[in-house]
């Protein structure tokens, strides 16, 4: 039997923040009407569609692309909103990310799932965020806005519960999502994180390693909100033993998070997450924690 080795606490207490109802509804009134993918490989048990949605983001509104699947059209969810990596492959970034076998479990879970292509990603406006140096925090930071300009504007549509929301991210997504903890908008109750950070040159000695430390420590600091992490032995970013660092550093600064350490998966544990095989591995674990947050989600 494979051994899962499980780190953390558990959080009694949730604190949230106000944003103004204001920005919210003048979000809604930017809303550019939907349309369904035009595609052969449309998920129509999913409802899926893709919308442009309007994010504000240091003052000015990005149409970013996004892809939404819910159990129905009628009644409200508990959302979450899921949050690409990037590629070394410009033409990868340029395609829409669906994490179709993720989906399909959050939304069999009576979940509504979102992902936006992040600025300068698949047909998002606007440039891509740029890693400067080894600058992680900033770089988490800044792409953590796009996460907070799609969710405050998904909160005001009428399919979601806005005071029932999650947030997953996966590789730089999972370093913007924790990033996006640290200022997480009110009703996101917790976050998960597969494999976030970026990828080092060497994974024993190289300035990025460092720099993830620097930033998990700087977003735990003013974090309320607990996490689950996932990381495999045989990730590309990373190895077991600075996982273990990075966690315990995140621990002392105040954060709260679960970490799951996996065996290999396959020949990068980096995709675990985007894999319909790695999907029995973390879903058990994972669907525990957002029960745990959410409550029963198809309750509406």
């Amino acid at each position: 039997m494979e051994q899962h080795l499980i780190y953390g606490r558990t959080c009694n207490t949730i604190s949230r923040r106000n944003f103004s109802l204001a920005l919210i509804t003048s979000l809604a009134s930017l809303y550019v009407p939907s349309v369904m993918a035009k595609n052969n490989d449309v998920e129509v048990d999913l409802n899926e569609e893709t919308i442009s949605l309007p994010a504000l983001i240091r003052g000015k509104v990005y149409q970013l692309e996004t892809t939404l699947f819910r159990p129905d059209t009628t009644n409200r969810h508990p959302l979450v909103v899921i949050n690409h990596g990037t590629s070394e492959n410009t033409d990868k970034n340029r395609e829409r990310a669906r994490f179709i076998s993720a989906s399909r479990a959050l939304v069999g879970q009576g979940f509504a799932v979102a992902v936006p292509m992040r600025r300068g990603y698949g047909n998002s406006e606007g440039g891509q965020v740029r890693l400067e140096g080894a600058d992680l925090t900033d770089y988490g930071l800044e792409n953590a806005l796009d996460i907070h300009g799609a969710i405050s504007y998904l909160k005001s549509q009428d399919y979601v519960d806005p005071q029932r929301m999650v947030v997953i991210g996966q590789s730089t997504g999972g370093l913007s999502t924790m990033a996006y903890l640290s200022m997480a908008d009110q009703g996101v109750l917790g976050g998960l994180n597969f494999h976030g950070g970026v990828r080092p040159h060497n994974l024993n000695s190289d300035p990025k390693l460092d720099a993830r430390i620097t930033a998990f420590t700087t977003y735990a600091k003013s974090t309320r909100i607990p996490s689950m992490w996932f990381y495999t032995e045989n990730d590309h970013s990373s190895h077991p033993e600075f996982i273990v660092r990075l966690h315990d550093a995140y621990q002392q600064a105040g954060g709260n998070a679960t970490l799951v350490q996996l065996p290999a998966f396959g020949e990068d544990g980096h995709y675990l997450f985007s894999r319909e095989e790695g999907l029995g591995i973390w879903w058990p674990k994972a669907s525990t924690f957002l029960s745990a947050l959410i409550g029963t989600p198809n309750q509406v």
